[in-house]
């Protein structure tokens, strides 16, 4: 179950997680800081920021570019 509007992106557990939180798990997974992050996918990390924070909706092309690059996985 997911939103791309970022209300909800995921259920697992009893847990509810924005896009946002999932976002960032996956990055602090990999080992990333926002900067790398936003290095690997060819935007700035204030961007990065944002959609972590839950402060801007990414496009879901903008989505795939983030979790394309490094390989990040947002759900199991």
């Amino acid at each position: 179950f997911f939103a791309i509007d970022m209300i909800l992106w995921g259920y697992k557990g009893g847990d509810i997680m924005t896009l946002g939180d999932s976002l960032k798990k996956a990055r602090l997974e990999k080992g990333l800081t926002q900067k790398q992050l936003g290095d690997l996918c060819g935007m700035a990390d204030s961007a990065i920021r944002r959609y972590e924070n839950s402060t801007a909706k990414p496009k879901v092309a903008t989505l795939r570019r983030i979790t394309d690059a490094p390989g990040l996985k947002l759900y199991d």
